[in-house]
């Protein structure tokens, strides 16, 4: 999925939680300032492409992937590499105070990214660095791809439209598991 993509389904997703806190008595002040950095995590496993928005932004941050041998779809795209990024993010999030509650946000941002391009027909190595990925019809694919859209394609714009439509239409759910939730 291209970085735009991942970037709508990422602001469907946020501004829904904010709906969702706002609904259920709550401020959405906290998921919109968690939601930055979740919108970060929903572009940041493509720092390992050249061609991706975000490396063009960072580009110190592509060339230091690169330095380590980290290929797209590799590390960037897989549980080891969310789980990573997840202790990182708890590590600095404890060297302040105050800031403990923000460190899930950009592993979760991560874990989207993935989730979205593992419906793509390339797929994503969960497993990483385990599994064995093969080429069909000229592509590396991985074992368990789904195959619903082809990067670039109208397919992609689809399955992010319906994506986007249905993390929206969950509030009815967040507000539920939100209600259950005990208010601090």
């Amino acid at each position: 999925m291209r970085g735009k993509t991942h970037f709508a389904c990422g602001v469907a997703a946020v501004f829904t939680a904010a709906s969702a806190a706002t609904h259920a008595g709550g401020s959405p002040d906290p998921v919109l300032w968690g939601g930055m950095l979740f919108l970060a995590g929903c572009v940041a496993p493509d720092l390992d492409t050249p061609d991706s928005a975000v490396s063009h932004r960072l580009p110190w941050a592509h060339r230091g992937l690169a330095i380590l041998g980290v290929r797209h779809r590799t590390l960037t795209h897989s549980l080891v590499g969310v789980a990573l990024c997840g202790a990182i993010c708890w590590a600095v999030a404890a060297t302040s105070p105050g800031a403990l509650w923000l460190w899930p946000w950009f592993p979760a941002g991560c874990l989207f990214h993935v989730l979205l391009d593992s419906l793509s027909d390339a797929g994503v190595p969960w497993l990483w660095p385990g599994g064995r990925s093969r080429s069909v019809r000229g592509r590396t694919v991985v074992p368990g791809h789904v195959g619903l859209y082809r990067v670039g394609a109208l397919s992609e714009y689809v399955t992010a439209a319906a994506v986007c439509a249905a993390v929206v239409l969950s509030v009815p759910v967040w507000d539920l598991v939100l209600a259950t939730m005990p208010v601090a």
